[in-house]
């Protein structure tokens, strides 16, 4: 369905996000315990004051966002990077149609055609 040259070109791409994104979790928080491989948002201690605390609160909220997006999209990689192991890169994980390749581009981790992504 697609090109070698294609195939190789998103794989390159998956592997420098993957990269990009392992190492923007390790900048915000640590690798939980578990085993799972996921990310924690690191606790940030800045004192005993009262503006302190919240400093550590508000940072640390926004940090714990910021993980979860980017735990979210790592998944989605590596998930991108297993289809392609399978040949199975491209294809709409819901109709089974392939997914245009202009969309592949822009989001080489897309799962799933504008159709059915756009019907949610």
């Amino acid at each position: 369905m697609f090109s070698e040259q294609f195939l190789s070109e998103m794989k390159e791409k998956l592997l420098t996000e993957k990269q990009q994104l392992e190492e923007k979790l390790a900048r915000i928080g640590k690798r939980a315990t578990g085993g799972d491989g996921k990310y924690a948002a690191a606790w940030q201690e800045y004192g005993d004051k009262e503006e302190d605390n919240a400093s550590e609160v508000e940072e640390y909220g926004a940090s714990l966002g910021l993980s979860q997006t980017f735990e979210t999209d790592l998944q989605e990689v590596k998930i991108a990077l297993q289809r392609i192991e399978e040949n199975a890169y491209g294809i709409c994980g819901r109709c089974s149609n392939p997914i245009d390749e202009k969309r592949l581009r822009i989001r080489p981790m897309s799962r799933f055609c504008m159709d059915c992504a756009e019907a949610g």
